[in-house]
C-alpha cells in the first residue's frame, strides 16, 4: 500500500473531502432505518464515536459496513468525507471511500491512559452495595447469557435483557445489559466501563449501567481474572 496523507481529527471541518485517517471507535451512538429519497428504500445506518489522539467526532456507517466492524476496533478510512448537521461534524466513508480494520495493537496509541483526566478507577474487589459513579479500567468477559424479552412497567415497552459476568485480577461481578448495551458484547473481550452503579439483585451484588453508562472495548488478549472472589455469589 503507498504512503497515505494522514489527517488528524481537529484538522477536520465541513468542507474535508479526501479524508485519509485512523480512528478507534469507542461506542455506538445510534443505529436505526432510514428511507432513501432516490429509490423510496429502507437501509441501515449506524453512528459511531470515534477518536484519534486529538479528538472524537461521529462517524456515520451504511448498510453491510455495519456487521462488519466492532467496538474496539481500529480503522483506516481512506477518501472519505466530512459532512455537517445541526453544527455537528460526521466523518463519512462515502461510495467512493475504502475502509480497513487494522491489526490488534498497530494503533494502540490512537487511545491512551491520559486521555480519561479525571475519572477514577476502581477495582472488582473495592464495589460495594449502592456504589455509583463506577469506572472499570479494565474487565474480562467471562460470559453472556440468559438472553431474554421484558415489557417494563415505566415505558409499557418490550426490551432485551441479558446477564454478563465480568472479571479482573480482584474478582468478578453479574453485570447486567439492556438493549444496546447487549450489542457487541461476547465471552472473552475485555471492556473499560464508565457510568455503572451497583444494586442487589435477589439478594445478589449486580453491577448495572447508569442512563449515560457506556463500555469501550480494548485491544487486549488477556487478562487475567480472579474467579474465587465473586461478589454476585
Amino acid at each position: 500500500m503507498s504512503i497515505l496523507d494522514l489527517i488528524k481529527i481537529q484538522d477536520l471541518n465541513s468542507e474535508s473531502r479526501g479524508v485519509n485517517i485512523k480512528v478507534k471507535i469507542l461506542e455506538l451512538v445510534s443505529e436505526r432505518m432510514v428511507r432513501i429519497k432516490k429509490n423510496n428504500k429502507k437501509q441501515r445506518v449506524a453512528e459511531y464515536k470515534v477518536r484519534d489522539e486529538t479528538g472524537t467526532m461521529i462517524l456515520t456507517v451504511w448498510g453491510f459496513v455495519i456487521d462488519k466492524i466492532a467496538l474496539g476496533n481500529s480503522l483506516l478510512i481512506e477518501n472519505g468525507y466530512v459532512s455537517e448537521f445541526n453544527g455537528t461534524l460526521f466523518l463519512n466513508i462515502g461510495k467512493y471511500g475504502k475502509w480497513s480494520i487494522l491489526d490488534d495493537g498497530e494503533d494502540e496509541n490512537l487511545v491512551k491512559r491520559d486521555d480519561y483526566p479525571g475519572f477514577k478507577f476502581v477495582k472488582i474487589s473495592r464495589l460495594k452495595h449502592k456504589t455509583t459513579n463506577i469506572n472499570l479500567e479494565k474487565v474480562k468477559v467471562l460470559d453472556v447469557n440468559n438472553l431474554k424479552h421484558v415489557r417494563l412497567e415505566k415505558d409499557g415497552k418490550m426490551h432485551k435483557v441479558a446477564n454478563a459476568v465480568l472479571g479482573d485480577e480482584t474478582g468478578c461481578i453479574k453485570c447486567a445489559l439492556w438493549d444496546e448495551k447487549i450489542q457487541n458484547i461476547k465471552p472473552n473481550m475485555i471492556l473499560r466501563i464508565f457510568g455503572a452503579y451497583i444494586t442487589k439483585f435477589r439478594g445478589m451484588s449486580q453491577l448495572n449501567f447508569s442512563k449515560n453508562g457506556r463500555y469501550e472495548i480494548l485491544p487486549l488478549k488477556y487478562l487475567e481474572v480472579n474467579i474465587e472472589n465473586n461478589l454476585s455469589i
